[in-house]
């Protein structure tokens, strides 16, 4: 065999691929344990939310005014979310606890939690919803269920998020070496003590090496960080929030709210059972298609093309009551259901995309 001839452009080392890390299962599994919380939390409440509003009596019978208060739910939430997203993030987490050998891997792995909670979620707030006229056998002779005719599919996620908090207090560990505590990141700069010790700057007078440790191990000022980039990101992120929960918050709704009003007229169960059917569709499709169409069209047309699914997704409301108004539920009217949600599932591709690019 001949020998390979070098030159000046030979590398005198060549460069060898990086072994792959293994994924920390044991932390790992306790975040996405923790992040099946949200989805579940805020997922449970779409099925019942409008005849929560109904029964509450808050619209006196109008039906025209369910959407208005239904409405304000959703936007608490992304009001919420936007404010909190600033503060703390799984995602951040998942950062700290890989590197650059295994991220991708572990991000691969976050729609699982996400599709379950959405899956999970309305399949538990259309099934247990007013439980004493669904179930009498069981809970008929209930007063406190007859009362609270909603207590019981909220208490199912609420009970998981207790669960969820004490496993991340008692088995979570810290992944920053030395965390600044609150009331140190809250104190004014006139009483601000001295950062930990990592931060602290080297006794080496003059020392150059010693710059370059507090030069690098500082945290930056809050200002330095939004960047153009960041501040694009964030943005993004946050119109997306506000378009997909929008979709999730109009979509019950318009199931739920009778045919002569714009929508369908369905029971609380049968859309739970399609919200469900659709968190297993978009989980499936994310594990399996994500990386593919990403790979495949980059970034940015992922991002555009994720957002672009909420303009047929909209427009799909009125033509679909309509075709109810002049045919029934059909199988028509169904068919148009399940290619509206497929459609949406479009929306997910953009917030995948958005966490490959934080």
């Amino acid at each position: 065999m001949a020998r390979q001839q070098a030159d000046e452009e030979t590398p005198l080392l060549q460069q060898q691929p990086k072994k792959r890390t293994p994924i920390p299962w044991g932390q790992f599994t306790i975040v996405l344990f923790l992040q099946l919380t949200e989805p579940l939390t805020s997922q449970v409440i779409y099925p019942f939310a409008p005849q929560l509003i109904r029964d509450i009596g808050i619209t006196n019978g109008d039906e025209t005014q369910v959407g208005y208060y239904v409405g304000l739910m959703p936007m608490s939430q992304w009001c919420f979310e936007s404010f909190l997203g600033l503060i703390f993030d799984v995602t951040s987490i998942v950062v700290e606890l890989t590197d650059s050998t295994n991220i991708a891997r572990a991000y691969a792995y976050q729609p699982i939690a996400w599709s379950t909670g959405g899956t999970l979620g309305p399949l538990i707030g259309g099934s247990l919803a007013r439980p004493a006229e669904r179930y009498p056998e069981l809970f008929g002779n209930n007063k406190f269920l007859k009362k609270y005719p909603y207590f019981l599919p909220c208490a199912v996620p609420a009970t998981y998020a207790a669960v969820a908090w004490l496993v991340t207090f008692l088995y979570l560990k810290e992944t920053l070496k030395s965390p600044v505590s609150i009331s140190q990141l809250f104190k004014s700069r006139k009483d601000k003590v001295s950062l930990p010790a990592k931060c602290a700057v080297s006794q080496e007078p003059l020392g150059r090496q010693g710059q370059d440790v507090h030069d690098e191990e500082e945290p930056l000022p809050l200002r330095d960080l939004l960047t153009s980039r960041v501040l694009l990101a964030a943005g993004n992120y946050a119109s997306l929030s506000l378009v997909d929960i929008a979709f999730r918050a109009i979509q019950p709704l318009f199931l739920s709210t009778p045919v002569a009003f714009g929508g369908l007229g369905l029971s609380l169960p049968v859309i739970g059972n399609i919200l469900s059917a659709y968190g297993v569709c978009n989980g499936a499709f994310q594990v399996f298609f994500f990386q593919s169409i990403h790979d495949h069209f980059g970034s940015k047309r992922t991002f555009i093309a994720g957002m672009a699914c909420a303009f047929p997704c909209f427009i799909a409301f009125p033509i679909i009551n309509a075709l109810a108004k002049s045919h029934g539920v059909t199988t028509l009217v169904w068919a148009a259901v399940a290619l509206q949600a497929l459609v949406s599932i479009g929306l997910s591709l953009s917030y995948g995309e958005n966490n490959q690019d934080m």
